[in-house]
């Protein structure tokens, strides 16, 4: 992937903070049934706040990639789920961008000088968790060197963002307040199945990525 491909991707990114963005709408598209039916709200009263990370990153060539992450079984209401690098606010920190950066580097290694926020996509309500999550995009011009915390993290998958959106289905899931399965569209890429929040999300970004390569094939 050439530097000027890389600058151009960053600079629509960034144009596309001053727009609207695909918003509730997109993040529809992958949400299990009711999810996000009246009177959901953002941002509930007593609702903790979280950040997560997409970081961009060049890799095969003409291609970008970000890493996912799978959460160890812990117990926790998100055990065993694939899931964006992320966490829990700290006080002090400007939020939501140095929250993203900080639980990547403590979850996956990476450097936060390296890194680059570029975009807030739109805050997403977990209920099982009492979190509204702001999800940051952000770039770096190399591909980091990854190290995961075993202590919270199970494994990395580097996900190639054009493949994003060709492996979608459904699938039944359990999640940790459920006592019967509960049916969630999913991702399904390279044998994972990536379903709720973090799908919720990664279908708002994958519309807008869709349309920024829109926008710079026709330039």
């Amino acid at each position: 992937m050439s530097q000027t491909f890389i600058e151009s991707y960053v600079a629509a990114l960034c144009a596309a903070a001053e727009l609207d963005l695909p918003g509730i709408n997109a993040q529809a598209r992958m949400a299990p049934r009711m999810r996000l039916d009246p009177p959901y709200d953002p941002y509930p009263k007593h609702a903790r706040e979280a950040a997560v990370l997409i970081l961009l990153f060049p890799c095969h060539g003409e291609r970008l990639c970000f890493p996912l992450i799978t959460r160890p079984q812990d117990g926790g209401p998100h055990a065993g789920q694939v899931a964006l690098p992320g966490g829990l606010r700290k006080d002090g920190e400007v939020f939501p961008e140095e929250t993203a950066v900080r639980e990547a580097m403590e979850e996956i290694g990476i450097s936060p000088d390296s890194v680059r926020p570029v975009l807030r996509l739109t805050p997403l309500y977990i209920p099982v968790s009492n979190v509204t999550v702001v999800p940051v995009v952000a770039s770096s011009t190399e591909a980091p060197q990854f190290t995961p915390d075993p202590r919270e993290v199970a494994g990395i998958h580097l996900l190639d963002l054009q493949e994003l959106g060709g492996e979608v289905g459904e699938s039944d899931f359990v999640g940790s307040v459920e006592t019967a399965p509960l049916r969630a569209p999913c991702y399904q890429p390279h044998g994972l199945k990536v379903w709720g929040a973090t799908a919720m999300i990664l279908a708002e970004f994958e519309e807008l990525h869709r349309l920024i390569m829109n926008s710079l094939q026709r330039e």
